[in-house]
């Protein structure tokens, strides 16, 4: 009986390592998606949008956000030593969603703002 507890043990843990390891290109694009939605602020892209018009959408093209390093050890843990191109498929993924969440939240609070100005000037 302690025999199959002990094995039961081992199956779950493996079962559990396994869970958390990234072993291919759309897993960790689908997961660097997926953080980058958890992490990213969009209320200040919204309002630099509002304040600076088409500006602050370019900037958000031209800037590089980077990965915050608690996502950095995270990933690294997760990605099999002989598979480390994965971490560069993750960090890229990352930065684009980035960049495509704060570009968009810009652009949407500039027609906020024409949308403003045209309600009020026809007013």
């Amino acid at each position: 009986m302690k025999k199959i507890w002990i094995l039961m043990i081992i199956v779950l843990i493996v079962g559990v390592l396994q869970a958390y390891t990234i072993t291919s290109a759309v897993e960790a694009q689908s997961l660097a998606k997926k953080h980058a939605n958890e992490d990213v602020n969009r209320i200040m892209p919204f309002f630099g949008g509002v304040l600076f018009g088409p500006l602050a959408p370019l900037y958000h093209y031209i800037s590089t956000p980077e990965v915050p390093a608690n996502r950095l050890i995270q990933i690294k843990e997760m990605i099999p030593k002989d598979q480390s191109y994965l971490f560069d498929v993750y960090v890229q993924t990352y930065r684009n969603e980035v960049k495509m969440l704060k570009a968009n939240s810009s652009w949407l609070g500039w027609a906020i703002w024409i949308v403003t100005v045209l309600a009020i000037s026809n007013a």
